[in-house]
C-alpha cells in the first residue's frame, strides 16, 4: 500500500473499522481459533506493530466490534422501541442487532465455536455480551430507575445465545426460523417473570 493510500485511511479514520472487519471476514474464512495481528496485519497491508497499537490482542477487536455494534443500534432507535409491550420492544431492538451484524455472521458463528471449545474465552464473550444485552435493555427503555437489577441482562443474554444459535443455522431471506425463536423465548420469559414477580415491566 502507498504513503497516500495509509494516508487517506488514517485521516477518514477507517483504520479500527478496516481491522474489525477484517479480523471477521478472517475469522469466517479460516476460523477464529487461527486469526492473529500478523494475519490481519497482511489482510489490511498494515505492519502487525500499527495493527497492535490499535488493538494490543485479537480479544480487543472482539470488544470493539461488540461496542460498535451497541452504537450502530442506538443509531437506528424508532419509536417502536418506547411503544408497546416490553416483549414487543425487546423483539425489535434485538431483531435490530441480527441485521446490523448480519454481514459477519460466519465469522461469529466461528467465534461462537470457539467459545464453546474453550471455556475462559466463551466466559468473557459472555461478560461482554451481558454488557451489550443491559444496553439493549435500556434501549427498549425496560431497565429504569430502582427497577435495575442485573438478571434482566443477565436473562436477555441467555435468550440472545440461543436466538444466535438458531440464526447461525437460518438460510432463510426473511429470517423467519430466528424471529420465531426469538419470539418463542421472549414470550416464555414473559410467563416466568409474570409467575414469579407478577409484572415484566
Amino acid at each position: 500500500m502507498n504513503n497516500q493510500k495509509r494516508k487517506d485511511r488514517q485521516t477518514d479514520g477507517n483504520l479500527q473499522t478496516l481491522i474489525i472487519d477484517t479480523a471477521l471476514s478472517l475469522a469466517g474464512e479460516v476460523g477464529w481459533a487461527n486469526v492473529t495481528l500478523q494475519k490481519i496485519g497482511r489482510e489490511t497491508d498494515l505492519p502487525e506493530q500499527e495493527v497492535k497499537a490499535i488493538f494490543p490482542s485479537e480479544w480487543n477487536i472482539l470488544e470493539a466490534f461488540r461496542t460498535r455494534t451497541d452504537l450502530q443500534i442506538a443509531d437506528r432507535q424508532t419509536p417502536n422501541w418506547s411503544e408497546g409491550a416490553p416483549k414487543e420492544r425487546l423483539f425489535e431492538v434485538l431483531m435490530e442487532r441480527i441485521d446490523v451484524i448480519e454481514p459477519w455472521k460466519p465469522g461469529l458463528a466461528s467465534v461462537a465455536s470457539y467459545g464453546i471449545k474453550q471455556p475462559i474465552q466463551g466466559f468473557k464473550l459472555c461478560v461482554g455480551l451481558n454488557k451489550s444485552m443491559a444496553t439493549m435493555l435500556d434501549y427498549a427503555q425496560i431497565r429504569r430507575g430502582t427497577a435495575r437489577v442485573p438478571w434482566q441482562a443477565h436473562g436477555l443474554t441467555a435468550i440472545y445465545l440461543l436466538v444466535l444459535r438458531r440464526w447461525f443455522s437460518d438460510d432463510s431471506d426473511d429470517l423467519g426460523p430466528t424471529m420465531a425463536e426469538l419470539n418463542e423465548k421472549l414470550i416464555e420469559a414473559d410467563r416466568f417473570l409474570a409467575r414469579v414477580c407478577g409484572s415484566t415491566k
